[in-house]
């Protein structure tokens, strides 16, 4: 049991730095709009479902620059930049078959959250805020 347990953290380890890699990647085409001084991560937890009184989590990063901060899901820009490398789709797809099969849910498959992007200070005393269009 313990020699399983041991074998399912160094896979989450490898695939982590697999998508962590990929991000620094898919990261590089976004404008720079100004350079982090700080970064701070959130675990962001919240009502899903008032009835059924159903939780979710996201982890959050927040950005802190000379002049404009931004604020964005952690788990969504890994996946959004795994889907912007060639492979992408195909990989996604393949990963996410197999965190279903094992468990027949999402499980600690780290899918798209959150998907707000907030910018302060963007256009200069402005704040911008982007989301997604199903």
């Amino acid at each position: 049991m313990r020699q399983t347990y041991k074998l399912n953290e160094m896979k989450i380890v490898v695939y982590l730095l697999l998508l962590a890699s990929l991000a620094v990647r898919a990261a590089a085409r976004e404008p720079v709009l100004d350079r982090a001084h700080m970064k701070c991560l959130y675990r962001y937890v919240y009502t899903f479902d008032t009835l059924k009184n159903e939780l979710r989590d996201d982890l959050l990063i927040l950005q802190i620059g000379k002049e404009v901060s931004k604020c964005y899901s952690y788990y969504t820009f890994q996946c959004d930049s795994l889907r912007r490398t060639p492979d992408g789709e195909k990989v996604w797809s393949e990963l996410f078959r197999r965190a279903t099969e094992k468990d027949g849910i999402y499980g600690d498959f780290p899918h798209v959250r959150m998907s707000t992007y907030v910018y302060k200070n963007y256009p200069t005393g402005q704040m911008t805020i982007t989301d997604r269009i199903s």
